[in-house]
């Protein structure tokens, strides 16, 4: 289906089908009206902002890292349309086959991320901060430039419903910041501006992106774009119809994808990330101006930021289970150097939100103590005391099956002792700018897990990067907590196919007095397969290996780790790489041990544990 016939696809489904399933009535929604002079949380967000006068003078001389693209100047005549991390220039989405022979758009990401324009916080922190009116009327040149060169429904920038929403919700941010400021002023530029402003409302709301299998963020973020323009631009006639929209559409897919347990169904933490900072700010203007949301509504999204406050590790970052590509609405920190890994962002947004949660408002004074939580319709689990902390991904592939932002890490497990990130999930890297290396950052080896005979434990899709066969469906046998241990017994059936008959059973015990984390691996099935573990090492850990024994060491903290005594001879610490944000590679080790036995025959099992010494 073409891309256009899919668009009209989509809005012929809400029409017919979308809005006649919702709980939410459109005739309310249509009453929900914008007040005349609408208010923006202008208070929570001048607290946020934290970029740097010297990233600031980057923005103004045109220096920009997107994507882990390197620092490159794009001169005085910016071109909006061109890839510069690639050397190649986008005028309609690329189609045909890319380098390894698969079908699909080659990497248009860089354009998209430069005209998201979330670079315009900086430049509003420096400005409000020196009065300097260098920074406004840069911001104000930036965002005429980009009109004049990207007329509507033209170019790689306009080819995307959620590259406007986002691109519109930041345009309102610097509106609401900078429109009494002297460069504003100038009348050709706020006709302009406001006409681009109408004509995102309305390209947002003809190319709403629903999918034939599942929605997604992005389907979110076009919600998010109409509620934002609804209520902030209610002088333009279609404002009552896109907050309606709007509304409407948050209220559907906070039912339709996140899970009861508060986690995001796209199988990603880092797109939870994206998914709480949408919802959050569509609940935050609409406090604010008085647009009530369902209860339903403020519960779930309530349950997403305390399973943010659970997820972050002793040393302040995220996980990074399923793909990361550093989405963001906002990026209030300074634009330049901000830990893509950092979600505590999130924290303050949720404590605005809710007030009255206890769990939350202490997390943003550093006095909370998370303790050990399983999130069992999402299937993730979290085993904590102190500064140990473990988590463990036993869920599908997410997004109704479909798999769209999941990795091959049915399973698998990240470790954090003492601060210190020891086992990591090696995260991402690129999506389509190199296919090669997107299927091998989400494949089984590239998670702390096992390999049998070679294969993955979902199969991938010839035909696309963004979705996998929902092949490793797992079962969790038991979840048990307490004050003493965590234990979690799962399994997952990734491969019982292919004639390869073996389903794979873990277990996890952690013992909260000793700090130490025992894992147990056994399989169920017939005649010989060659198995591979990976553990994957975090950039800097120095190992020591006598026998059985490994001694992990990273800034003076120390875990000792012991190996089955059958696979001891041959594990292997060899060279890996990981991916702490999108478009970087980074050295580390890996732990790998590769072994062939007759599972039918095997009595041992095999056990691994850790233990902070």
């Amino acid at each position: 289906m073409k891309y256009n016939n899919f668009i009209k696809f989509g809005t012929h489904l809400v029409k017919k089908t979308f809005l006649g399933k919702s709980r939410v009535n459109l005739k309310d929604a249509l009453l929900a009206v914008a007040p005349a002079e609408p208010r923006f949380p202008m208070a929570l967000m001048r607290a946020q902002l934290t970029g740097s006068r010297e990233s600031a003078d980057k923005i103004c001389n045109h220096e920009f890292d997107l994507l882990g693209s390197g620092l490159h100047k794009l001169g005085v005549n910016i071109d909006w349309q061109k890839d510069f991390a690639y050397d190649g220039r986008h005028t309609v989405p690329p189609r045909g086959r890319n380098s390894d022979g698969s079908r699909g758009f080659r990497e248009i990401k860089i354009p998209w991320e430069l005209s998201r324009f979330q670079f315009l916080p900086t430049l509003i922190k420096a400005y409000e901060t020196h009065n300097d009116e260098k920074y406004a009327l840069e911001a104000k040149n930036l965002i005429h430039d980009w009109m004049l060169k990207n007329p509507v429904n033209q170019g790689v920038n306009w080819q995307c419903a959620m590259e406007a929403a986002i691109r519109a919700c930041n345009f309102a941010l610097a509106w609401n910041f900078l429109k009494n400021s002297p460069p504003w002023q100038n009348e050709k530029f706020r006709n302009d501006f406001l006409r681009s402003i109408a004509e995102h409302g309305r390209f947002i709301l003809r190319n709403l992106e629903f999918r034939l299998t599942a929605n997604t963020n992005h389907l979110i973020a076009d919600y998010t774009g109409l509620l934002f323009l609804g209520i902030l631009f209610p002088q333009f006639k279609e404002a009552r119809k896109w907050l309606a929209t709007g509304l409407l559409g948050i209220e559907n897919e906070i039912k339709e994808q996140v899970y009861d347990d508060g986690v995001d169904y796209e199988a990603s933490i880092p797109y939870h990330r994206l998914i709480c900072e949408l919802f959050g700010h569509c609940a935050l203007l609409c406090r604010f101006n008085k647009i009530p949301l369902s209860g339903e509504f403020t519960a779930k999204l309530e349950k997403m930021f305390e399973f943010a406050v659970r997820y972050t590790k002793p040393n302040g970052l995220a996980p990074q289970i399923g793909d990361n590509d550093d989405g963001r609405l906002f990026i209030f920190e300074d634009f330049y150097n901000w830990e893509r890994r950092d979600h505590r962002h999130l924290f303050k947004l949720a404590a605005e939100l809710f007030p009255l949660n206890n769990f939350l408002t202490q997390e943003v004074q550093n006095s909370a103590k998370p303790s050990s939580k399983g999130f069992n319709e999402s299937r993730i689990y979290i085993m904590r005391k102190n500064d140990f902390y473990c988590i463990v991904d036993a869920g599908d592939v997410g997004q109704n099956g479909h798999g769209g932002h999941a990795h091959n890490d049915t399973l698998s497990f990240e470790l954090c002792i003492q601060g210190e990130d020891f086992i990591i999930d090696p995260g991402t890297y690129v999506y389509n700018a190199d296919p090669q290396a997107r299927c091998h950052f989400r494949g089984t080896k590239m998670h702390n897990i096992v390999t049998i005979d070679d294969l993955e434990m979902n199969r991938f899709k010839s035909y696309t990067l963004f979705s996998i066969h929902n092949d490793a469906v797992p079962q969790i046998n038991k979840w048990d907590s307490t004050e003493k241990w965590d234990t979690l017994d799962a399994c997952h059936t990734g491969y019982l196919r292919q004639n390869i008959g073996v389903t794979h059973y873990r277990n996890f015990h952690f013992d909260k007095n000793a700090l130490n984390l025992r894992i147990t691996d056994h399989f169920d099935g017939k005649g010989s397969h060659n198995l591979e573990w990976d553990f994957h090492f975090a950039p800097g850990i120095t190992t020591q290996k006598a026998d059985e024994k490994i001694i992990l060491e990273k800034n003076g903290k120390r875990v000792e780790m012991t190996l089955p005594k059958t696979l001891a001879a041959a594990a292997q610490i060899v060279d890996g790489e990981t991916s702490p944000r999108y478009g970087i590679k980074e050295n580390a080790k890996v732990l790998a041990i590769k072994h062939t036995c007759d599972i039918s025959k095997e009595a041992d099992v095999f056990e691994f544990s850790f233990k902070a010494i």
